[in-house]
């Protein structure tokens, strides 16, 4: 099963950094672009991993880090100077489970509201070991590994597939199956 608790001290580590830097009206709308970013950015990755177009690797450790270099070129390459655009002018589309219309209503309220804040915070987190989720099953993909297998190495179950995944899918089924519970475990429900 898949450590997630370095990538949660780097989301917790990242939400102070933006608590500290950005006032009360700026904060949650920084929390949702950084949760749109990475699904964008995951969602690029994961057309790659679909369309055939990454290697194979003989070990995930060698996969992993490949996986997650190509994320961050992704996301310098093709997200940082479009974000922006896409949000403005396809506000309702969903990426990797996130719709930035609907969510923006929760950040605009998170302004005032810290049950709201509270909502956002989570939800970065949530979405934040999801999406490092996709990217662990892509390189145990890359590796060689099953659908199947690639799941109980990544969470310890067993799973049956009954359908082809996508990035959303997968994303909801590794929280089904091991982020809910992780972050449940630190204290954090997500509703």
């Amino acid at each position: 099963m898949i450590d997630l608790s370095n990538d949660f001290a780097e989301g917790v580590s990242k939400i102070q950094t933006w608590r500290n830097r950005y006032n009360s009206k700026e904060y949650p709308h920084k929390i949702l672009i950084n949760i749109m970013y990475r699904a964008y950015t995951t969602d690029m990755v994961w057309d790659e991993f679909e369309s055939g177009m990454m290697p194979k690797f003989s070990s995930f450790q060698e996969s992993v880090v490949y996986v997650v270099k190509r994320y961050g070129t992704l996301a310098v390459e093709k997200v940082n100077s479009n974000l922006l655009n896409w949000l403005q002018n396809n506000p309702g589309k969903w990426v990797g489970n996130c719709c930035y219309q609907f969510m923006e209503e929760v950040a605009t309220d998170a302004e005032k509201s810290r049950k709201n804040l509270d909502m956002m915070e989570k939800s970065y987190l949530h979405h934040l070991l999801n999406d490092k989720m996709v990217l662990y099953f892509i390189a145990m993909r890359q590796a060689g590994e099953t659908e199947a297998k690639a799941i109980e190495r990544l969470t310890n179950f067993q799973v049956e597939m009954i359908a082809k995944l996508d990035y959303g899918s997968t994303k909801r089924m590794f929280a089904e199956l091991i982020t809910e519970r992780f972050l449940e475990n630190k204290g954090i429900k997500i509703m």
